[in-house]
């Protein structure tokens, strides 16, 4: 009996020792990217989350530190979920690092939050005929984040050339291109 007492206290050993000295891996997710694009106010459009290879009983701490003069010191929040309870408010850099209850830790990849004031959209116009129904010509208008008065200027000069070409070709004038 006492002898196997002494294999189930050498098992249990092995067991811990395995498991504490067991390094921790962090990856972030979505993977593959460090640059994730937010409006101010709001969160990323992806979840940005932290993922560990905790194991089931062994009790995981998940901190994101935000870098600030020069280290990551300072605790952004807590939890796998970097923007769960939070919103952007400026461009900021920061890493998720991960504990164990035995006090092993290890921190991910640097991620960086970039304020965008809208992703990319298309925008495309069409000038009609109003005899035939033709469609003159088809601009495609790309619009990164113009706001007020300089992205209604942009559309009012596309759609003021796409006139007067349509007029000239209406006249008779032959022009190969438009725009």
């Amino acid at each position: 009996m006492e002898r196997l007492v002494n294999i189930c206290l050498v098992l249990s050993l092995i067991f811990v020792r395995f498991t504490y000295q067991r390094k921790i891996e962090v990856n972030i997710k979505p993977p593959n990217r460090t640059i994730f694009y937010s409006e101010i106010g709001k969160k990323p459009k992806e979840d940005i989350i932290c993922e560990s290879n905790c194991l089931k009983y062994m009790q995981c701490t998940y901190l994101w530190y935000i870098y600030k003069d020069g280290s990551y010191v300072n605790k952004f929040t807590k939890g796998a979920v970097l923007f769960l309870n939070k919103t952007v408010k400026r461009n900021e850099t920061f890493k998720c690092e991960v504990k164990d209850n035995s006090r092993n830790f290890n921190r991910s990849e640097e991620i960086s939050v970039v304020i965008r004031s809208a992703e990319p959209e298309d925008r495309t116009s069409f000038i009609t005929n109003g005899e035939t129904g033709d469609k003159f010509p088809s601009v495609t208008i790309i619009v990164i984040g113009i706001g007020g008065g300089a992205g209604l200027l942009l559309i009012t000069i596309v759609l003021t050339l796409g006139i007067l070409c349509l007029k000239s070709k209406q006249k008779g004038n032959k022009i190969r291109k438009c725009i």
